[in-house]
């Protein structure tokens, strides 16, 4: 008997009685598990090469489990009507993907959760490119490590069919080749048992993989049925880990020199959207353990669909031009949260550090500040130089257009201040009931507005903590009439500081009572630049 541990990965390995000529194509080959409550868990195995076929298994909770393989290949008896048993007992202790269980979304289809439905804390970094082999397995452990200790939870990765390449493109190069063959008729195994080793070094290391499919004009250069078995594959290797799943990058966007050459956008649209939620469907479908899917857009996720309740979270992108992107971040921010259905919003890609000679770590505290303080339910972060992974001695070169988006090297890249900033910024909500937040204008005078986003943003607890960030622009115009918290509970008091979200130090303010109209000004900030300032509610 197997024996696991919760939310641990069992791996089972078979071994076909047959040849084939082509056993990705030839062989349809799955597990179910069943347990003693009779319920069940139908994964997908996968072809490992040669003659051998896996399964991939994991459960949350304690417990005796019976499987049996059904293949599509009734005669072969090495992989049909195999049997065995599995038991799951005992907790893992590593990090909270462990104790707690997979991504899912919160109860009230706002957030994230675990599976145990301990809140999840969504701060992303964008590694598309990094299964490739500019970036050694060293070099990838490397930044597993920084990120952990900043306090990132997501890395959002492509899964070999990469944007800003052709295909077949020597850049797109994993340490084991190409993830299919230049003509599609099947995959590499090698190229996925190299992406299993960094996948499973992702979640050991307590970060969510966000495995993006593969970039949205891919249903050109291969079609839907290539693109349905390239997910069955990922789902089969992978859907036992922590995972979430995004179907296709930048759905709605054509091959960047193939745009001029569609004669009716509007209708190849269209096409697109149905083909996205089928895809969503078909893989939600396919997947034994519900992992939670979303769309990479060009704006809106869930207008890159036709029926946004194939998706489970939306991302959005907002824009890579700078200060002009801040403004465009929030409207997007505002307009998508009350939209139907209900689902957890999140900043996927917006001013990657450096990106134009421009987005430093001033704009990444105001991207991450003002969204989270807005309702969004996480933001990914995104470093010029390392989503492309740029090498030292080989850098990544032109994109398509003909022109190279330049930036440093992936390792020089990790290192921009940006990273550690809003790290710092995640690691303060840590220590509240940051799930708890809400959007608090009303709360908050001069608060920024649809006519003026570059503003001070205004959130609250459920236990009336305040929290505002106050970004340096506005700390003159504020200060003229004074800042001040609103609305706040008579007869109470408040203890109060600062926090410098540069460097993370904590300057103590004056407790305070709000005056007889609910009200206390903020004093005065030591310095012109950004802030942060926190008052929470002195038990009595």
């Amino acid at each position: 008997m197997t024996q696991i541990r919760c939310n641990e990965i069992a791996t089972l390995e078979f071994q076909a009685a047959r040849e084939y000529a082509l056993p990705f194509r030839e062989v349809e080959f799955s597990v179910c598990f069943t347990n003693s409550d009779g319920a069940s868990v139908q994964v997908p195995g996968f072809w490992d090469g040669g003659s051998t076929w896996k399964a991939r298994f994991a459960y949350p909770q304690e417990g005796k489990f019976a499987y049996v393989t059904t293949c599509s290949q009734a005669t072969d008896a090495g992989l049909h009507e195999r049997t065995g048993t599995l038991s799951v007992a005992g907790q893992g202790a590593r990090h909270a993907l462990a104790t707690e269980g997979p991504l899912t979304v919160s109860a009230d289809r706002r957030r994230f959760a675990h599976v145990s439905q301990k809140p999840f804390a969504w701060l992303g970094d964008t590694w598309w490119m990094g299964l490739t082999r500019r970036l050694p397995l060293d070099g990838f452990q490397e930044l597993i490590a920084d990120r952990v200790e900043k306090g990132f939870s997501v890395i959002q990765i492509i899964a070999g069919l990469y944007p800003d390449m052709p295909w077949h493109d020597p850049r797109g190069e994993g340490e084991g080749g190409y993830p299919w063959d230049e003509h599609f008729n099947s995959i590499n195994p090698a190229y996925f048992q190299a992406m299993d080793q960094r996948i499973f070094l992702l979640a050991e290391a307590g970060l969510v993989p966000c495995i993006v499919g593969f970039w949205g004009y891919f249903m050109d250069f291969a079609g839907p049925e290539v693109l349905k078995l390239h997910w069955q594959n990922l789902i089969a290797r992978y859907a036992a880990l922590p995972v979430a799943w995004c179907v296709a990058g930048e759905g709605l966007m054509p091959y960047y020199l193939d745009g001029s050459q569609i004669e009716d956008m509007a209708a190849w649209e269209r096409e697109r959207r149905a083909a996205w939620s089928e895809m969503a469907r078909w893989i939600r479908a396919q997947d034994g353990f519900q992992r939670p899917i979303t769309i990479h857009p060009t704006q809106f996720g869930r207008r890159q669909v036709d029926d946004p309740t194939a998706l489970d979270f939306e991302m959005l992108q907002t824009g890579h031009s700078g200060f002009p992107a801040l403004t465009s971040t929030i409207d997007m921010l505002a307009e998508s949260l009350p939209a139907a259905p209900t689902m957890p919003v999140i900043i996927s890609e917006v001013d990657y550090e450096g990106i134009l000679e421009s987005s430093g770590p001033e704009i990444q505290r105001f991207l991450y500040w003002s969204s989270t303080l807005s309702g969004s339910a996480g933001f990914t972060y995104g470093a010029n130089g390392l989503w492309q992974v740029n090498g030292a001695e080989t850098p990544y070169g032109a994109s398509p257009h003909g022109m190279a988006w330049g930036g440093p090297s992936w390792r020089e890249a990790s290192h921009l201040p940006g990273s550690h900033q809003i790290g710092l910024a995640k690691q303060l909500l840590d220590e509240y009931r940051w799930w708890t937040l809400r959007a608090a204008p009303e709360k908050l005078s001069q608060h920024a507005s649809p006519a003026n986003r570059i503003g001070p943003y205004s959130a609250v607890l459920d236990d009336d903590t305040r929290l505002v960030f106050i970004p340096a622009p506005s700390i003159l115009t504020t200060r003229r009439d004074g800042l001040q918290l609103l609305d706040l509970a008579p007869g109470s008091r408040y203890a109060a500081f600062y926090f410098n979200p540069k460097t993370g130090e904590r300057i103590q303010a004056e407790a305070f009572a709000p005056d007889d109209q609910g009200r206390h000004a903020l004093p005065s900030p030591p310095v012109i630049q950004d802030w942060a300032y926190i008052a929470a509610p002195v038990p009595a």
